[in-house]
Parts: C-alpha cells; structure tokens; sequence
C-alpha cells in the first residue's frame, strides 16, 4: 500500500510540474524579413526570408524569461514570453517580437 501511495504522489508529481510556457508557433518581423518561430520543449527554429533555418535553444522554456543561444550564428541574449508575444533580444541586434500562432 506504501508503495501505492508513493506512486500516486509521482504521478502528481509530474502532471504538476514545470511546463514549458514557450511551446508553440509564432510569426513576426525583423529588419523588413517576415520570421516564422517554432518552439518545441528547449529547441526553438526561426525560418521564412532568411537563407536557411536557423537553430537554437532556450536556456529554461519553464520560466517567462530566459536566455536563448543560436551557436550557429552567434546569437544570444533574453528571450520573454507575455502571454501570446514572444520577445527575443540578441546582443547587438534588433529585438523581434512575435505573436503566437498556434
């Protein structure tokens, strides 16, 4: 019966747990570029007018503001989430904000 109880308390657990507030599809525009942005647990892909897919990670998709990093391109810096807007801040570039989508 012990054990009962220890593995409906890891059930909870785990259905309580931290979520990934970022998940989802966003679109918006940077520098005149239309951007399309899917996040899918710590892995977030910018595509659209741009030469090819660019590939990055969120630092913790668990809280509003975190850190991404695009090893690739050298990009890095804040990345928010208010609601349905996404707001993604590279160091030395400009700041695109995206609406949700899906």
């Amino acid at each position: 019966m012990k054990n009962l109880y220890l593995l409906i308390t890891l059930f909870i657990l785990v259905a309580c747990g931290p979520k990934n507030l970022f998940d989802g599809t966003y679109e918006g525009y940077v520098s005149g570029n239309e951007l399309n942005i899917v996040i899918q647990a710590d892995k977030l892909t910018m595509s659209g007018d741009i030469p090819s897919d660019v590939n990055c990670s969120l630092e913790d998709p668990t809280t509003t503001i975190t850190a991404f990093s695009c090893e690739e391109f050298e990009l890095s810096g804040p990345a928010s989430i208010d609601g349905d807007t996404l707001t993604l801040s590279p160091e030395g570039e400009e700041v695109g904000i995206f609406e949700r989508i899906k």
